[in-house]
């Protein structure tokens, strides 16, 4: 004699096994920031950056303008930070894969390199 499952537990069961692995999956893929601290205010970047090499921080910000393209290497973006009124220069690889307009808005995961920052994640809002 073979069981059958009943309708209502197939039909609660799957709606919450959707919720849980995207709950799952939204954790663990976290956000642009990690666990990056602020940068710093743009008068640091330009006075000390030599301080900064290697660190990674969290910027967000509002794309300006593009100001250099190169289809096999990435682009350097002006953007403004958006709690303040410091600026920064920004290069984004092309493996990002992104496209940029002006005035949108990011949370970028930058690193410090000698005078660049270097985006290594972003996320859009």
């Amino acid at each position: 004699m073979k069981k059958k499952i009943n309708p209502l537990f197939a039909t609660l069961a799957i709606p919450l096994v959707v919720v849980v692995a995207s709950a799952i999956l939204l954790i663990s893929r976290g956000n642009a920031s990690g666990n990056a601290q602020p940068i710093p205010p743009a008068e640091v970047l330009r006075e000390s950056p030599e301080t900064l090499r290697g660190n990674v921080y969290t910027l967000q910000c509002v794309v300006e303008q593009q100001l250099a393209y190169d289809a096999t290497k990435g682009r350097i973006l002006a953007v403004k930070y958006w709690g303040g009124n410091g600026r920064a220069a920004v290069f984004v690889p092309v493996s990002i894969g992104q496209n940029f307009e002006v005035g949108q808005r990011y949370t970028m995961r930058v690193r410090v390199n000698d005078d660049t920052l270097f985006v290594e994640e972003l996320e859009k809002f």
